[in-house]
């Protein structure tokens, strides 16, 4: 109506009511401040969803103050939901979908480990296999739960050339989605044997793609992608992607395969190492094919 307004709150900002236009006169607030009001699926959603407007609103995604709050947000996911996996009955699984993630966890009590010895959970295209030791982290314990998360805009957030130690390192783009392993074991950091993450690839090789080019071509590119496929945690203390304490172990046309001995949040890496394909005048970028045919 005439003369009506509203105001928004600037990039690594959030206002008391959580509503992305407000009209009240309270201030905004930074975002490193705001917390879910509970471990519940719903507060943690809503969390999640002020977290990320405000972060997708970033111009400048390589300042110090937006990897603070990218790691403070991963922290405070990977806090609120082990909270929520820690009421699970023993065995009992549970999963949440929404506009910003997956969630999928499970919890055991009693000291009681299955007879499988191992947690598999799956959201999205990606999945954990893990050892209820490792998840644990001692033989006695009340309740131990393991998370895993998937979220479906973090990855265009967090700078995929920002690789620890790779200043030279060809251009990279990230190919899966972020996600995160959380537990209840508090040595988390140095696990006694790895974890397994499968992640689906965003770019795939299809068959269709690989009739486009020849066997000769075709032996390249797979060799690239072989050692340029890189199992990569987020570094909290250095903003940057890392490979330490990650390695690959298969990757194929539609999904890669890491084993981690530490769990955190991660991601998988590929360089984009571009060869020329003339036969078919396509640009092939180390997993996926920008065709430009005829002019």
């Amino acid at each position: 109506t005439m003369g009506s307004y509203y105001c928004t709150c600037k990039a690594g900002y959030f206002h008391p009511s959580k509503q992305h236009n407000f009209t009240d006169s309270r201030g905004c607030e930074d975002l490193i401040n705001l917390r879910p009001n509970s471990s519940s699926f719903e507060d943690i959603d809503s969390f999640a969803e002020v977290s990320t407007m405000s972060l997708l609103k970033s111009c400048n995604t390589s300042s110090t103050k937006f990897f603070k709050l990218v790691s403070n947000f991963l922290e405070v996911m990977e806090n609120y939901t082990i909270a929520a996996a820690r009421n699970l009955h023993h065995q009992q699984k549970a999963n949440f979908s929404s506009n910003n993630f997956e969630i999928f966890m499970q919890a055991i009590r009693n000291s009681t480990i299955p007879n499988d010895n191992r947690s598999k959970l799956s959201v999205a295209n990606h999945s954990l296999n893990i050892g209820w030791k490792s998840v644990a982290g001692n033989e006695s314990f009340d309740v131990a739960a393991v998370v895993l998360i998937s979220y479906k805009h973090l990855g265009s957030l967090m700078g995929p050339n920002l690789l620890e130690g790779c200043e030279n390192e060809s251009k990279l783009c990230l190919n899966s989605e972020v996600v995160t392993a959380a537990v209840t074991n508090t040595g988390r950091s140095h696990l006694l044997e790895p974890v397994t993450l499968t992640f689906g690839n965003k770019v795939s090789m299809n068959s269709s793609w690989k009739s486009e080019i020849n066997v000769e071509s075709a032996g390249v590119i797979q060799q690239l992608n072989d050692k340029k496929a890189k199992c990569v945690f987020w570094n909290s203390s250095t903003f940057s992607w890392s490979t330490q304490g990650c390695q690959l172990v298969e990757f194929n046309n539609t999904h890669t395969v890491c084993n981690c001995m530490h769990l955190t949040s991660f991601a998988v890496l590929m360089a984009l190492d571009v060869i020329e394909v003339q036969s078919t005048r396509a640009r092939v970028v180390s997993g996926r094919c920008l065709k430009s045919w005829g002019l």
